[in-house]
């Protein structure tokens, strides 16, 4: 009942499993089971301290964790198609949204499918997609090229080799700028 009226009633339903209720967070599963210390990137653009809190965190076993079974859920709606939103908390800054993704397709949501609700969709729920969520010609030029393909595994959405926004091309690892003209961060 729920996933059709959602699809027939036209709403987006943007989860923040990185703050899921129910049981453990989302959050929570991936400090466990990630060595923040081994992320480059997370590293170069997070302070220390902040990286060292993240470390206090509680364990918890996987059969625990509750995001699956709602990421289940929007698998349904999106199949249904109904639109799903990509959100984030804040409490992780650049690698959160990347773990609200994987999230979501963990729950049985193709790659595709995922990546659709990242952009296209999110796009769409906040009044953007004129503007934004896919590449299009008199759309903003805001994209990022990656190193590995997420069709392929969704965790390669991290694999970021360039952005560019307005018009700019950055590195994806130094933000520095290397067109149209090149100029450290």
């Amino acid at each position: 009942d729920v996933t059709q009226l959602l699809t027939y009633s036209g709403l987006t339903y943007t989860p923040t499993l990185i703050v899921s209720y129910g049981g453990p967070s989302g959050r929570q599963y991936f400090l466990t089971n990630t060595n923040v210390d081994e992320m480059e990137k997370l590293r170069y653009f997070t302070p220390h301290d902040e990286l060292d809190k993240w470390k206090s965190t509680q364990y918890y076993r996987k059969d625990q964790y509750i995001f699956p079974l709602h990421a289940a859920q929007l698998t349904k709606v999106v199949e249904a198609g109904g639109s799903v939103g990509l959100g984030s908390h804040g409490e992780v800054q650049g690698i959160g949204t990347h773990w609200e993704l994987w999230m979501i397709a963990a729950g049985g949501m193709k790659n595709h499918d995922a990546l659709r609700v990242a952009t296209i969709m999110s796009a769409d729920a906040i009044g953007l997609s004129k503007d934004i969520g896919s590449i299009e010609v008199g759309k903003l030029a805001d994209l990022q090229v990656l190193d590995k393909n997420p069709l392929d595994n969704i965790e390669n959405s991290t694999s970021i080799h360039y952005v560019m926004k307005n018009g700019r091309l950055y590195e994806g690892g130094t933000l520095n700028e290397v067109w149209p003209r090149k100029r450290a961060l």
